[in-house]
């Protein structure tokens, strides 16, 4: 709530500070899964936006000290969301240790692969009837964090396999041209000029 706070930019009163500090003092990790959206590293992420870095640190030390071994590929609780914020704060800080770690859970997300022609897929464990799709249980959150970990580090193998990561029986949507006439972009460009 915090973090949602002074993202839209109210001011964090100092003892909002004070009970969050004493509250991450008091997590128990047994109760928590590692990943970004809803894990340590999330609340990580969240601390250190609102200056707690000590704390962030130890959360995030925390998360990446046991995500190889709990083997749960997702950005929702897992490495893909770990190793996310770890390039989060590699790139706030260029504190190498940060990239290693980020590479350590790319690398456990290369060996987990599951090779199925030119594509790959993640078991979830799950006991879901069918496999997980999406952003934070499926496979476009593992291949969202392989891309940039791609791009952050420059390593071949992580575009590869994030380009190729569908669930199988699942192949990825075909690309659509656009409308003749339809004004496209992509997300990053900046909007066409009039």
């Amino acid at each position: 709530m915090l973090w949602a706070l002074h993202s839209c930019g109210v001011p964090v009163r100092p003892q909002w500070l004070d009970r969050l500090r004493t509250a991450l003092a008091g997590i128990d990790p047994a109760h928590y899964p590692d990943g970004l959206m809803n894990g340590l590293a999330g609340i990580a992420w969240a601390a250190d936006a609102l200056g707690l870095g000590t704390e962030a640190r130890e959360l995030l030390d925390r998360a990446n000290r046991r995500v190889v071994a709990q083997g749960d590929p997702t950005f929702h609780r897992g490495l893909a969301g770990v190793g996310m914020t770890n390039l989060h704060f590699f790139l706030r800080g260029r504190d190498p240790r940060d990239l290693a770690a980020a590479q350590h859970c790319a690398r456990a997300l290369y060996d987990a692969a599951r090779r199925d022609g030119g594509h790959a897929y993640w078991p979830a464990g799950s006991r879901a009837r069918s496999p997980l799709t999406g952003l934070g249980s499926g496979p476009a959150g593992v291949a969202m964090f392989l891309l940039r970990m791609h791009q952050i580090s420059g390593e071949e193998q992580y575009l590869g396999l994030g380009r190729g990561g569908h669930w199988p029986g699942r192949p990825p949507a075909p690309r659509r041209p656009a409308p003749r006439g339809a004004r496209t972009r992509t997300c990053c460009a900046a909007p066409p000029t009039t």
